[in-house]
């Protein structure tokens, strides 16, 4: 009995340290979108489909800048600084986080590429990969089911610009989500 009533305790205790962590969350959680939430639990993570105000909350984003996403297309965005590296935030029309870019060589992906990696150094960690050339806006090698692209310069001149060589290097990184520092 008295091992039964010591395990009962046991339990107790647990429900109530549990509970004490959900009224802490939940506290600390209030106001706040369910994305923006769970990147405040998951060690300050920003991730696309945030709210630039959910952003706001984790993290200084002040500045207005105009992006650009993609051929002649620019985004309202701000840039944040995280570990030494600047990165851009891009916004949709409603808001939202569209991509978060960066061209310091001093992210690294948890693979080890970053800006500066090289086509054959990206092709020896993925198997998938898709390559794409949107027009005035560079070459994009596009890891759909991680989150990323990598972002090569436009090539003048180039008997096909969709191209990229394998000694090509990175020039920007486009994420879908990053850990904040």
């Amino acid at each position: 009995m008295g091992i039964l009533s010591a395990r009962g305790i046991i339990v107790k205790i647990k429900l109530r340290v549990k509970k004490v962590i959900a009224i802490r969350m939940a506290l600390l959680c209030t106001g706040l979108s369910i994305i923006a939430c769970s990147a405040m639990i998951k060690k300050n993570v920003i991730k696309s489909d945030m709210t630039r105000e959910d952003v706001q909350n984790i993290i200084t984003c002040s500045d207005d800048l105009m992006i650009l996403t993609g051929p002649s297309q620019f985004r309202q965005g701000c840039s944040i600084m995280s570990g030494g590296v600047k990165f851009l935030l891009a916004f949709d029309e409603s808001g939202h986080l569209l991509k978060i870019l960066t061209n310091s060589r001093e992210y690294r992906l948890p693979n080890g590429l970053h800006v500066g990696s090289t086509l054959a150094e990206i092709k020896q960690n993925y198997n998938e990969y898709k390559i794409t050339a949107p027009t005035g806006y560079g070459r994009l090698v596009v890891i759909e089911n991680q989150g990323v692209a990598f972002g090569f310069s436009w090539k003048e001149g180039s008997p096909c610009a969709a191209e990229v060589l394998d000694t090509d290097e990175v020039a920007w990184l486009e994420l879908s989500e990053i850990e904040l520092q």
